[in-house]
């Protein structure tokens, strides 16, 4: 048992401790300055002769302008392949494969709002519902696939765009003929705050200052690699596209104070994804544990898993060969869309 003296030392230096981190936050609202650094850039830049754009509506908006790339085949009956991003990256992220999933159909890469070219949304520019928020994200993706004229899709997603796929799967489950998912965001955790704490000032302007360091400096690029030194400056250029773009920094600000209060809580629906589905994860992953992408694959009714040796959490980037043969190995042998018995997890590695 402490001591009288003990404990009110613990007292005090827990007092300490708080008082401390009261300061810090305070000292970093004033330092975070609220103004967009990317006040004078242009709303749109041309990359890619790949490149489209789509004004899609949204209540509380007179629309929201999308960027995705286009490729493929458009030839009828091949199929479309849909595919999202991860958190902080952009639909650059899947050149490596636009040609190769090519052969088999039409490739949509989209940039998920506000990332890569899509519209930069700040606070103030929407009345009503949140343009950041889960709900929203599953409307975005099925507004682009109404406008485009898209009734059936495969669906291709990467981390938090796996798990973005997994929630259109289920909310929109007749035009969703399967899945590829690519280390998905479902049993990682992190504490989730309460709306009004979240949305207070000071850790809007925190979220704010979180954005600029994510976005300018990119850190969860070099972490998805298995190997850094594989990534080109011009693929680092690609990855910072957004920062090219007016009020990149209160857009992304604005998206992660959102997620400060949003719980993801696919973890106890995943198995009831009838679909077929790959699912695919590096052996050295650094972001999402393999184990928790083994136990996605283990609990889904029809799917298969497949490891890839020597790579990270975006091996469609990092091995776009191992990653191609394996997704054309899966349309080979399950033909998504067709109507079968439940298949058994076959583990590939």
């Amino acid at each position: 048992m402490a001591t009288p003296f003990f404990a009110r030392g613990l007292a005090i230096l827990g007092g300490a401790v708080a008082i401390l981190f009261v300061l810090a936050v305070a000292l970093l609202f004033f330092l975070v300055d609220p103004t967009s650094r990317a006040e004078h850039l242009p709303n749109r830049v041309e990359v890619s002769p790949l490149s489209r754009f789509v004004n899609v509506p949204f209540a509380g908006t007179d629309g929201i302008e999308l960027h995705y790339l286009e490729g493929g085949r458009r030839d009828e009956p091949a199929p479309t392949f849909v595919l999202l991003h991860g958190f902080t990256l952009n639909a650059f992220s899947w050149l490596p494969q636009i040609d190769r999933l090519g052969r088999h159909g039409r490739v949509i890469a989209l940039d998920q709002l506000p990332y890569g070219l899509s519209e930069k949304l700040a606070p103030g520019d929407w009345r009503g519902a949140h343009p950041y928020s889960r709900e929203a994200a599953v409307a975005l993706v099925t507004a682009l696939m109404d406008r485009l004229n898209l009734e059936r899709v495969i669906l291709v997603g990467n981390s938090s765009g796996g798990t973005l796929a997994a929630e259109l799967a289920l909310a929109i489950p007749d035009r969703v003929d399967g899945l590829v998912l690519v280390a998905p965001w479902v049993y990682v955790t992190r504490p989730v705050l309460p709306r009004s704490l979240a949305e207070s000032s000071p850790l809007r302007r925190l979220s704010l200052l979180a954005a600029r360091q994510l976005g300018e400096d990119m850190p969860l690029l070099a972490r998805s690699y298995a190997d850094p030194g594989k990534i080109t400056t011009e693929r680092r250029e690609l990855a910072r596209v957004h920062t090219r773009t007016r009020h990149w920094d209160l857009a992304w600000g604005a998206l992660i104070n959102r997620s400060l209060s949003t719980r993801i809580d696919l973890s106890s629906r995943v198995d009831q994804i009838s679909q077929p589905v790959l699912v695919i994860t590096g052996d050295r992953d650094r972001l999402v544990a393999v184990e928790d992408t083994r136990r996605v694959a283990a609990v889904l009714p029809r799917a298969q898993l497949e490891v890839l040796a020597g790579c990270g959490h975006v091996p469609h980037e990092e091995c776009p060969d191992d990653f191609a043969e394996a997704v054309d190995g899966w349309l080979g042998t399950t033909r998504p869309g067709v109507v079968r018995p439940s298949a058994p997890v076959r583990h590939a590695e």
